[in-house]
């Protein structure tokens, strides 16, 4: 009987694999597993890039994005000369190895590997600053654990002038008549002149030659006046102004949409890497504190996505969560772009990089296997991403229309004249037996729950029809042992 069963399980898989295979023949799409956010001993990892690789190629994926730290360093100066008498924490990055060097080692690995795509990006900290004092015990750091993940960066110049505080030529702004304000320590200096060659009295010889004692007092203070100027003048060089510092408090969403646009400028993604994470810690007498700070993915704009797993799910990724809000703002036209969910390995050192690779993965679907059609697919939101148990795939996600042969995918925006008609199969790699439960969501709201054994394929038809305006739907699949996530399809009503 045992026998029985697990010759049909074999077969409905095998036919369910047929039908996905020519529900996208015409597309020649393929699911390529995509290991994303992971740190090599460059910076904060404890693998070589080479390990990586190889942990990657020999897990199953056929991808791997490696985000090493842009600039591991933060500083602390004392007013009124903080570039003089200031202290510095400076830890191995990608701005101590070397950009081009970097780039250099993994064109390297990609000539060595040529079955697996390797992309370069970094795991980048814009902001960080100061509150309390150095001299009581509140003296913290904060925010320094709030990280954007950069993917795509192919030339050095493109990590030269990322934005963040550690790099401050990133931040310059443009000449202005403020600039000239770094120079006032000049008129100290000269005020310390005209001190310092007062007199008590004064007169003149014959030859017209200014005599008679000088005033300790005044030569005093002229000395000290000097002394000042010339340390602050030292303190203010190159005597420019940048957009934000450590030191003048939280400056809100501006750091991180600086860099955000940055990415855009030079065609890079941006995903928020663990926006539901808190992290406390102290290093020596200074507290290191970044509180969880998913409300700024609200604030942001024109970035490309977030990682939804490990560290964005419970909140952001929920249904009716911050990530349905904003696709929900995209189809009132109060977003520009809609965002997209990424799985995250969320790796640098302790534990095991192969139970990470094991936890989760980024499925994304591509004509071709190579950098640029994965980019492509990641900033389109063609993907979708697992939890748990890998053996557990999503095959086909669509929607068609049940007046017209308009045909969306996940990523797309499909018009619809009649109801959509979402078509949904997959199943367990494995032969697990497990049942699936499948969760349709309509702009933030589960709108149907369907149960499915562990080979499944099936048909739903939302009889909503709503001429002009644009909803998006997406699933939620889930079984013991594994979470699937798709991302959305954007529906768009027409007459």
């Amino acid at each position: 009987m045992k026998i029985k069963f697990g010759l049909y399980l074999a077969l409905g898989l095998i036919l369910l694999l047929c039908e996905y295979s020519n529900m996208y023949a015409d597309e020649a799409l393929q699911q390529v597993p995509v290991a994303i956010h992971i740190s090599s001993n460059i910076s904060d990892g404890d693998l070589s890039l080479d390990e990586i690789v190889r942990l990657v190629r020999n897990n199953g994926y056929r991808a791997v994005i490696v985000t090493d730290r842009d600039n591991l360093e933060w500083e602390y100066g004392v007013w009124p000369w903080r570039n003089i008498i200031r202290t510095k924490e400076k830890m191995a990055s990608l701005a101590t190895y070397g950009a081009a060097r970097y780039l250099q080692k993994i064109a390297d690995l990609q000539k060595k590997y040529s079955d697996v795509v390797i992309i370069p990006g970094v795991e980048a900290a814009p902001f960080y600053y100061w509150t309390g004092s150095p001299y009581a015990h509140n003296f913290k750091l904060r925010d320094w654990h709030k990280h954007v993940l950069v993917i795509g960066l192919n030339r050095p110049e493109d990590y030269e002038y990322l934005p963040s505080v550690a790099n401050k030529k990133s931040l310059r702004k443009h000449f202005g008549t403020e600039d000239l304000l770094p120079l006032w320590p000049a008129l100290i200096i000269i005020l310390g002149v005209i001190s310092y060659r007062k007199r008590k009295y004064s007169y003149t010889d014959a030859q017209g030659h200014a005599l008679g004692p000088y005033s300790s007092f005044w030569h005093l203070s002229g000395l000290i006046l000097i002394f000042f100027g010339i340390l602050s003048l030292i303190n203010n060089y190159p005597f420019t102004r940048v957009a934000y510092d450590q030191y003048h408090g939280e400056q809100g969403i501006k750091p991180y949409q600086c860099l955000i646009d940055y990415a855009n400028n030079i065609g890079a993604l941006t995903f928020w890497a663990h926006p539901e994470a808190t992290n406390i810690s102290k290093r020596g007498d200074i507290s290191i504190e970044t509180e969880y700070y998913a409300e700024d993915m609200l604030r942001a704009r024109r970035y490309t996505g977030f990682a939804i797993f490990y560290d964005g799910f419970k909140k952001v990724g929920s249904p009716g969560g911050i990530w349905d809000k904003i696709l929900t703002e995209y189809c009132n036209d109060a977003r520009t772009a809609p965002i997209w969910a990424i799985a995250s390995q969320e790796y640098d050192q302790g534990g095991s990089l192969a139970s990470r690779l094991q936890g989760v993965e980024t499925v994304v679907l591509v004509k071709e296997l190579n950098q640029s059609s994965i980019l492509k697919a990641l900033g389109k939101g063609h993907a979708y991403v697992i939890a748990g148990d890998r053996a557990l795939r999503l095959e086909r996600f669509e929607i068609t229309d049940t007046s017209t042969p308009a045909t969306g995918l996940m990523g797309e925006k499909v018009n619809i004249k009649g109801f959509p008609t979402l078509n949904i199969s997959g199943g367990n790699k494995a032969g697990d037996s497990l049942p699936v439960t499948v969760r349709i969501i309509r702009n933030g709201n589960i709108i149907e729950t369907l149960n499915a054994g562990s080979l499944f394929s099936l048909r739903y038809t939302d009889k909503f029809h709503e001429p002009g305006k644009m909803v998006y739907y997406r699933l939620e699949i889930r079984n013991d042992k594994t979470v699937i996530v798709t991302n959305p399809i954007f529906v768009n009503f027409v007459e």
